[in-house]
């Protein structure tokens, strides 16, 4: 035992890494896993036969998709040191295939058809030409709600709402772009990163938010039933389930 408390040490640290209840996600899963391979548990030869027996485990390419995908969509873990070239320009193409889906279903407006805009000129004709009869009897009226214009309100209507509207990025473009950023330090929180740059990023910033979302571990929901038994016992079976929903709330919050 005392030959493997190093290795446990080890296993500890990245325990408390993937348990934490705010912040944890499931792309730090093969981050901590790569790092526990190739910098904490690499087999040495003074090691004895039951420590290097112990340390054997499966490689880091025989994950699944979606866990690349969100350690990709972590500031943190973008660069998918862990993964070799193929795996990680495998994981941009999908990426690139998904933002470019999310701009398809983001980009679409209905089209407005001849019938549309014919109606539309109807309408504004009687409306004109109802405007033009009532104009004597409402002359004095007219001018008295004549708008009266401040600087923005006067700003606003000479340029519009669209003139200083961005041109929208391409997909290609958008991850371009945040490949080239900076990975951020490990001890950051990904999600405030999101909230800074979720405006210049719109397209990963929705997949962050629906992949990074994922816990690591079933510990957290753990935490809470073990909770549960605690307050709800053979001395307390009578509470109300209402209130054993608050007492469990209070206790995690």
């Amino acid at each position: 035992m005392e030959e493997m408390l190093p290795v446990l040490r080890s296993l500890k640290c990245a325990t408390t890494a993937l348990c934490g209840e705010s912040g944890v996600s499931s792309s730090m899963i093969y981050p901590v896993t790569a790092t526990l391979l190739t910098k904490h548990l690499p087999v040495a030869p003074e090691e004895s036969k039951k420590v290097a027996e112990y340390k054997q485990t499966d490689e880091v390419e025989s994950a699944k998709k979606v866990l690349f995908i969100a350690s990709f969509l972590d500031p943190r873990h973008k660069h998918l040191k862990f993964a070799n070239d193929a795996l990680r320009d495998a994981v941009k193409a999908r990426v690139k295939e998904l933002l470019s889906a999310l701009a398809v279903g983001a980009d679409a407006k209905p089209e407005i058809t001849e019938e549309d805009s014919s109606e539309s000129e109807s309408a504004g004709g009687s409306s004109a030409g109802g405007s033009a009869a009532g104009g004597s009897a409402a002359g004095g009226s007219a001018a008295a709600k004549r708008p009266r214009y401040d600087n923005k309100s006067a700003m606003l209507t000479l340029f519009g709402e669209e003139y200083h509207a961005e041109t929208p990025v391409m997909p290609e473009m958008e991850l371009s772009h945040y490949c080239d950023e900076k990975c951020i330090a490990p001890h950051l929180d990904p999600l405030d990163w999101w909230r800074v740059n979720e405006t210049k990023y719109e397209r990963l910033a929705q997949l962050a938010r629906s992949y990074l979302c994922v816990p690591a571990t079933s510990v957290p929901s753990e935490r809470v039933f073990s909770a549960a038994g605690l307050i709800l016992n053979r001395l307390r079976s009578c509470l109300h389930p209402d209130h054993v929903d608050q007492l469990i709330f209070l206790n995690n919050n």
